[in-house]
């Protein structure tokens, strides 16, 4: 403790002067209770672009508050720095909690961290305001050097986890908040990293309409020209669609809908074929991909598609089923599009929409 008080004491020595005197109280200020922060964070959550973000921040702080003001302080209780060696002049009324770790610097850095996480525009001036808020809790003689790097280190380590726990809570709350989108120019750079995550995966590239041939993304637009040079008098004219997430704009999912059936494709292949991000699966995107094509072949006046799958498939039988599949019959893989070497055929009728 002596050489944190010997580092105080340099600050009063040495930095005190009337413009920090001024404003190192009105910087501490704005941490007081946490009140910028919380008004930033509902802020955020006020408009549904930044709401996320704003969710992030708020759990950040509150789990902050909860360390340090719930456990940390009653548990170190350590006191304060002007009470173990009173300075000429104490520029804020003295304070009736403990010393370690600084709440003010928790909070602070707590909001930056969920800000900085969250990939928000606004950690770079929320770092400054942190970094002087935590200045001024030394300068103002209210805080060791260590109760300031503890509530720095708590801060990043609540703004994290703030920040998971958000991208975790609104994953779950709105796993099908997609649309269908055309493939364009924009999509460039997601669909060449889709084709190398199911590549690092193993995956099949059900759905993607020829992608893992593609020599680059402009080749896999001219779906006609390549497929057809591919496949000859067996190519089959079809629908490409990118399952683009709402929320972020991130490529989720490709599907594919052939426009008539070959006999290799009304044995195996069936009329529609998807696939979903490796790292995105299991939160629903396929069925509200499936939905949203069926929804569109409604539109071509269809009446009813074949959906095919590897038996051993799971997620994918139960996605078929939910869109009204009907299972007509099994078939030995000849094609070898299946681990199981077992195909299942689904119809799904579209005279009327599939409950989901």
């Amino acid at each position: 403790m002596a050489w944190e008080l010997d580092f105080l004491g340099f600050l009063q020595t040495h930095l005190r002067c009337g413009f920090l005197d001024a404003a190192m109280p009105a910087v501490t200020r704005l941490g007081d209770g946490g009140a910028l922060w919380i008004a930033l964070a509902l802020v955020l959550l006020l408009f549904p672009k930044t709401r996320r973000t704003g969710a992030a921040v708020a759990l950040g702080l509150l789990l902050e508050t909860l360390c340090c003001n719930g456990l940390l302080k009653p548990l170190v209780a350590r006191v304060r720095p002007y009470e173990v060696a009173p300075p000429a002049a104490l520029l804020v009324p003295p304070l009736a909690d403990f010393s370690f770790p600084s709440g003010h610097t928790g909070a602070a850095f707590a909001a930056a961290s969920g800000l900085y996480f969250s990939k928000s525009p606004l950690w770079p001036p929320a770092a400054v305001l942190s970094v002087l808020m935590a200045f001024s809790r030394m300068y103002l003689y209210v805080h060791y050097p260590t109760d300031v790097a503890g509530g720095i280190l708590l801060g990043i380590l609540t703004g994290w986890i703030g920040s998971r726990a958000a991208q975790w809570l609104w994953d779950r709350k709105a796993p099908n908040g997609i649309v269908l989108a055309i493939p364009g120019p924009e999509h460039q750079e997601q669909v060449m990293a889709y084709k190398s995550a199911l590549l690092r995966n193993g995956d099949r590239f059900d759905g993607c309409a020829g992608l893992e041939d593609a020599e680059d993304y402009r080749d896999w637009l001219d779906f006609e020209g390549r497929l057809s040079r591919k496949y000859g008098v067996d190519y089959v004219p079809s629908t490409v669609r990118l399952a683009v997430r709402e929320r972020d704009g991130k490529v989720v999912g490709i599907i594919d809908l052939r426009h008539r059936l070959t006999p290799c494709l009304l044995r195996f292949g069936g009329n529609i074929g998807y696939s979903v991000l490796p790292q995105e699966r299991g939160k629903g995107y396929a069925k509200e991909m499936l939905r949203l094509m069926l929804d569109h072949c409604r539109e071509q006046g269809l009446e009813k598609v074949l959906v095919t799958c590897d038996k051993e498939n799971v997620p994918s039988v139960r996605t078929i089923l939910a869109n009204g599949g009907v299972l007509e019959n099994e078939v030995a893989d000849e094609a070898r599009l299946s681990k199981s070497g077992v195909i299942q055929r689904y119809w799904i009728s579209l005279e009327k929409e599939a409950s989901s």
